[in-house]
């Protein structure tokens, strides 16, 4: 455990963010999407205005698909890969929009069938839940190694209107890409991401700063197949918490936290106090594992190989190896 003498005198929170494959190891997308901004406070199980203004095919998205077409007959039987059809109808809005789970989920086009659909899921579900939860006095210690070389929490990420100023972080991997300087700053929390072959998606891996008194407004990513674990770094004893689907939960210091933000979601630091608050966050796909749609997402994925210009750039789920960029 990291020593009240080694904090800083402020009170930001901040996490170590994972994004996990729902489904393990089956299938990730780029950004198309940005968060969609609830506008309306009344909203409750109905899509947002912006979640269906967003369902519009892109151009690039367009020229993917164009660009794939017929890769699946390739190897699969249209019985056989069913679910990954039906994923590229909806993404191609040749199906009607996804109806949400229940009250506050947001699913975007961006769709898989199948999958439980719930704001909160438990470490124990998984099995290097538990474990990243004993093991994160590990992370803390670098963390704190980290602040302590550099003076002060230095985000690199781009701030995104959803998020607000009071949100910033330090990407270990952002898109499929490992940011090899930043992860030779962290190389025990690195490892440990790699020896507990948590499934990541390709949106990211981060340090996630909430600075105090701000919040991230309540949004959806959209995305049903991507979770996202937040792991306690080194967060305030009070009023620091993360909501979704109208559940509000409090960030603890080695305690993992993981959510489905397809549903809303917002947060808040409102401890005002002198400590660090940190928490870690993983982005992962972590659903059922099904063999079939796995073999056949890498199919796809050595096909678009040849069309590396395309939106969908990284199509199998990323692993913790930080020696290059392939």
């Amino acid at each position: 455990m990291v020593s009240n003498s080694n904090r800083l005198s402020v009170s930001r929170a901040v996490v170590l963010v994972l994004c996990l494959a729902h489904f393990c190891n089956a299938f990730h997308s780029t950004s198309f999407l940005r968060p969609v901004v609830r506008q309306n406070n009344n909203v409750s199980s109905k899509r947002t205005a912006n979640v269906k203004g967003l369902c519009m095919i892109s151009a690039r998205k367009q020229k993917f698909w164009n660009q794939v077409n017929g890769a699946w007959a390739e190897k699969f039987s249209a019985t056989e890969i069913s679910r990954i059809l039906k994923f590229e109808k909806y993404n191609k809005q040749e199906l009607p929009a996804p109806e949400p789970a229940g009250p506050l989920h947001q699913p975007c086009e961006e769709y898989v069938e199948g999958l439980e659909a719930r704001p909160w899921w438990e470490p124990a579900e998984f099995a290097w839940g538990r474990a990243l939860e004993a093991e994160s006095d590990v992370i803390q210690e670098e963390f704190q190694q980290y602040l302590r070389a550099v003076g002060e929490f230095r985000g690199d990420s781009a701030v995104m209107a959803a998020m607000g100023a009071g949100w910033s972080s330090v990407r270990l991997q952002r898109l499929g890409r490992w940011n090899l300087e930043n992860c030779a700053r962290f190389p025990k929390t690195v490892a440990l991401l790699e020896a507990l072959e948590i499934p990541l998606a390709v949106r990211g891996v981060m340090f996630a700063r909430q600075r105090p008194g701000t919040g991230v407004a309540p949004h959806s990513d959209g995305r049903n197949f991507i979770l996202t674990a937040h792991l306690g770094i080194d967060i305030p004893k009070d009023n620091c918490w993360i909501e979704v689907g109208g559940e509000r939960r409090t960030w603890q210091n080695n305690k993992a936290l993981i959510l489905d933000t397809s549903f809303e979601h917002s947060t808040f630091n409102g401890f005002l106090g002198g400590s660090i608050g940190a928490s870690t966050g993983v982005e992962a796909y972590v659903r059922k594992k099904v063999a079939t749609w796995v073999e056949c997402v890498r199919h796809l994925a050595r096909a678009a190989e040849k069309f590396p210009q395309s939106a969908y750039t990284w199509l199998s789920p990323c692993r913790c190896r930080v020696s290059g960029n392939s």
